[in-house]
């Protein structure tokens, strides 16, 4: 039950990349809470996880690279806080697609900004990819140093919204996000197709090597943009993740006591990814600190409830990141 000081009802939100993952959740809970939502889909979008919900939206078809189309869509909506989550993903997507959704994107919202009412708010999800693997845990004081293509143009926007707001006292925050996991979840990623092969009793296939990844549930996610729209602390960076890590033998471990079931694995059978490595996980201390935010949700419960959603799903639903689901 919602709160007669829920801050959120009525109020007017603004997200980029809606058709994402975790916009899906982000965007549900919005909607919970009763705030206005409008969301910002590309052109070329398939808004397949928001087929159950997307008559209580309000979505505009545009590009975050066209500056004057940002500039008009921030100042006619005009935002109590913009959610910017879009990012150029997907197996087909080019260098410069991920350039210019990042680096030119970023300056598009910072300029309009700076046009709009100086109270609006900006939330940015950035990514672990943008420190160098390190076996300590990752803090914000890190000098940025990625070495994948995502880490080099999230470190770049960042640079760009911190500049922003050190010079023109602009409200962003930027969230860098580690291994997030959960419903709605890209359905070639690790979690999904693990739960989908033991489903279907295949043989899950394991990255050569051993790598470790910080694993953070969707909602735990969630309840960190929520938190950072009222971010007024000198800290603009705040890692979110869990403090822990682990390698996806773990994860498959967990997920066979989830199932009760045991799962058949084929060892180095893909191979490694500059994206490995042999440890990343975040410090969250600055997190607490300034958001009082802190993950709730541990590796197992988080992993049951993903399995319990994918369950859910209608055996008809084929999503897809290229393709809309043939039904919902």
């Amino acid at each position: 039950m919602l709160s007669d000081n829920n801050c959120w009802r009525n109020r007017t939100v603004l997200i980029t990349g809606g058709s994402s993952f975790v916009a899906a959740s982000l965007i549900r809970r919005l909607l919970a809470l009763e705030a206005r939502v409008h969301v910002l889909l590309r052109h070329t979008s398939s808004p397949w996880r928001l087929a159950d919900c997307i008559d209580s939206l309000t979505v505009h078809s545009g590009d975050i690279t066209d500056n004057a189309y940002t500039s008009g869509l921030v100042q006619s909506v005009n935002p109590a806080v913009i959610f910017h989550l879009a990012a150029a993903k997907g197996l087909n997507t080019s260098a410069q697609d991920y350039v210019c959704t990042s680096v030119v994107g970023a300056s598009n919202l910072i300029q309009a900004m700076q046009a709009v009412n100086p109270g609006l708010r900006l939330v940015v999800t950035g990514s672990s990819t943008e420190y160098a693997p390190s076996h300590l845990p990752l803090k914000e004081s890190f000098v940025v140093k990625p070495i994948t293509l995502l880490g080099a143009v999230k470190a770049a926007a960042g640079l760009l919204y911190s500049q922003a707001r050190a010079a023109h006292g602009l409200s962003i925050t930027q969230l860098r996000l580690f291994h997030v996991y959960g419903p709605w979840e890209s359905p070639h990623r690790f979690l999904p197709t693990a739960i989908n092969s033991a489903l279907q009793g295949s043989p899950v296939q394991l990255v050569k090597g051993i790598s470790r990844r910080d694993w953070i549930y969707v909602e735990d996610v969630v309840d960190a943009l929520l938190l950072a729209y009222n971010n007024n602390s000198d800290h603009d960076i705040l890692n979110i993740g869990s403090g822990l890590e682990y390698t996806n033998t773990e994860i498959l471990d967990i997920l066979q006591d989830v199932l009760g079931q045991e799962i058949d694995s084929q060892s180095e059978a893909l191979p490694s990814r500059p994206t490995d490595s042999e440890h990343r996980f975040a410090d969250i201390a600055l997190a607490k600190s300034t958001l009082g935010w802190a993950p709730k949700t541990s590796i197992r419960q988080g992993i049951a409830d993903t399995v319990e959603w994918i369950r859910g799903l209608p055996p008809s639903l084929i999503y897809s990141e290229e393709a809309p689901p043939t039904a919902f």
